[in-house]
């Protein structure tokens, strides 16, 4: 798969204006878990490039398959109002105060990914030299505006769960020595051939990594103080 460095439509997303929009759908006017996303694991996925957002949606349906409550909301990809997939649970409305136990977040911007109060920060990085390299640059901007926090990630399309963990290495010691960053693996999503069509081994790991609660109820970082997001 050919990966392209995002465009400059979604480099933009970092500015100020656009994190308190993505921050609007989660956050009240106190900065505080808005209902009804309080009880809801919030998961943004940092993407590499636009076209790996399948990652979001594949593991939503893993998910699903081990009985969890879960949506993508891909708010990137939508100009209006926010509503989750005709797929997932019905969307958010005033009479409708349920939501999902889990949601994902495919993002493209380190600063829209900060801008979320999560309780895991994820990563999708191609398994690939070009793909190490775009992702340690969205690390450094990630290195920019929070020094301090920790990426979970996953490998993308390797041919092995050892041919992912090999890059993944190259990039967690790259981010630990130049840049400060704690990153760890959440897991390796490698192609398998199963009767003809092409499936995803590791789901069951990343997934394990997920459900792990490391930050529950994080604030968002690109809130803390007016002008950080730049």
């Amino acid at each position: 798969m050919q990966h392209a460095v995002p465009d400059d439509m979604f480099s933009a997303l970092t500015s100020r204006r656009r994190l308190t929009d993505i921050s609007h759908h989660f956050l009240s006017e106190t900065g505080e878990r808005a209902a009804p996303w309080q009880k809801t694991r919030l998961v943004p996925l940092l993407l590499v490039c636009r076209e790996d957002d399948f990652v979001a949606y594949l593991l939503e349906s893993a998910l699903r398959q081990q009985h969890h409550s879960c949506s993508v909301l891909n708010i990137e990809n939508q100009a209006g109002v926010v509503s989750i997939p005709a797929a997932a649970p019905a969307p958010l409305t005033d009479d409708n105060k349920s939501a999902p136990d889990i949601c994902l977040l495919p993002l493209t911007s380190p600063g829209s990914t900060l801008a979320i109060p999560h309780n895991k920060r994820l990563m999708a990085v191609p398994t690939s030299l070009p793909g190490v390299r775009l992702a340690y640059h969205q690390l450094a901007q990630l290195a920019e505006q929070q020094s301090r926090l920790t990426v979970n990630i996953i490998m993308l399309d390797a041919r092995s769960e050892d041919h992912g963990e090999r890059y993944f290495s190259f990039l967690r010691d790259s981010a630990c020595s130049l840049l400060s960053l704690e990153v760890k693996s959440a897991g390796v999503l490698y192609r398998q051939d199963t009767a003809g069509d092409e499936a995803y081994g590791g789901t069951d790991r990343v997934i394990g990594n997920i459900l792990k609660d490391e930050r529950k109820h994080a604030a968002p970082a690109g809130l803390a103080a007016p002008g950080n997001a730049g």
